[in-house]
């Protein structure tokens, strides 16, 4: 058995396997990698055949829930115990959702080991009030496979709830929750690409040409994420790395029904393109301003209980001893919202002068900065 393994979560809703999967694990399996098959969902029989291809372990096949992170948590809580686990030196965790990387395989676990750090991935978020890894691809090394106060088994183990998450819950629990557990105990981290704040759905193609982003997100493949990006991104990669890129053709064709854009687009485009990229907006508070506010021992609450405060809250809950729960503005999203365990408000039910962070969009924020001014206190991330 090798001491490196990859657990590698693969979804398709007509369970096929597609050739850049296959281009996956054989460049996984270069870097010396046993493969672990998580399938959320099914595999069609010929699908299982290709599978086992790459791998002497049996498929485990699942429900289709919780997503990758999911997927990860009932694989590891129900295939290995602790100590198992803690044998290994070097786990992988990768899922099916992108094309790539352009780079070999080798290139990428060669430069990171040179770096030495404790885990690492392709692309990390730098923004202000939260960072982290894209979870689609990482890698975690020994000290945090064997980590002592906390360690990659121990997350899954307090955060098991995971198994049967929405999308949301994962992106926050999973992908910001996991990373800030590592960052804020102490594990060193790096990855491939520090790009901007940009959206790497709708701005792929500015990930690659300007950034160096060795991958392109199989979402992006939808008309409502601007397809002008499909032809850029099949010309320059066809041009500038070694990638098998009619991969990404044979997967649109088979799953679209139409034909691969391919035709160049004029280089004034893409220029345009890379120009008239929108970024994230910033914020007014650092990650460190919301280390100082949480830690303070004065009761708060979030204001909001949608998508962001839930990862917000996921990130910081180490640093939130005096919580006291989430409010919302009115009764009728009350059923819709996750609270993780606290309690959640109306405003009419927070006593006067109670102190708030405003987890909301720009816009929202200024409408509840109305409401609350000159009756409670309060401070905004946007």
């Amino acid at each position: 058995m090798s001491k490196k393994i990859c657990l590698f979560v693969i979804y398709d809703i007509e369970g096929r396997i597609h050739g850049y999967v296959e281009h996956l694990c054989r460049e996984l399996i270069s870097v010396g990698v046993d493969i672990y098959f998580i399938i959320n969902g099914f595999v069609t029989e010929e699908g299982e055949r290709t599978l086992k291809k790459y791998t002497n372990k049996e498929l485990y096949i699942r429900d289709n829930r919780g997503y990758d992170g999911g997927a990860y948590a009932d694989f590891l809580l129900h295939y290995f115990d602790k100590d198992t686990f803690s044998q290994f030196e070097e786990v992988i965790f990768c899922n099916d959702s992108f094309f790539g990387p352009f780079v070999s395989m080798k290139e990428l676990f060669d430069d990171f080991h040179r770096r030495n750090v404790d885990f690492w991935g392709i692309h990390y978020v730098n923004r202000e009030f939260y960072k982290y890894i894209e979870s689609y691809f990482l890698v975690f090394e020994k000290n945090v496979i064997r980590g002592k106060d906390r360690n990659l088994y121990s997350f899954f183990v307090e955060n098991s709830y995971l198994q049967e998450a929405g999308y949301d819950e994962v992106c926050a629990g999973f992908e910001r929750g996991l990373f800030s557990y590592l960052k804020h105990g102490g594990f060193t981290f790096d990855a491939y690409c520090k790009g901007d704040t940009y959206d790497i759905f709708y701005n792929g193609d500015v990930g690659i040409i300007k950034y160096g982003l060795p991958i392109f997100k199989k979402r992006s493949l939808r008309d409502r994420y601007n397809n002008i990006q499909l032809p850029i991104v099949y010309n320059y990669v066809k041009e500038h790395y070694k990638y098998p890129i009619q991969l990404i053709r044979e997967y649109y064709e088979s799953e679209f029904g139409k034909s691969f854009p391919e035709e160049p687009v004029e280089r004034e485009v893409v220029e345009r393109r890379i120009a008239e990229c929108k970024f994230i907006p910033s914020t007014k508070l650092t990650e460190e301003d919301l280390i100082e506010y949480f830690s303070s021992k004065r009761p708060f609450y979030i204001y909001g209980a949608g998508k962001e405060a839930g990862r917000v809250f996921c990130y910081y809950k180490e640093f939130m001893q005096n919580l006291k729960g989430f409010v919302i503005s009115g009764d009728r999203s009350r059923e819709k919202c996750n609270s993780w365990g606290y309690p959640l408000y109306t405003l009419g039910e927070v006593p006067l002068g109670s102190r708030f962070l405003i987890v909301m969009g720009p816009n929202k924020t200024k409408a509840i900065i109305e409401l609350l001014a000159d009756k409670y206190e309060y401070k905004g991330i946007w």
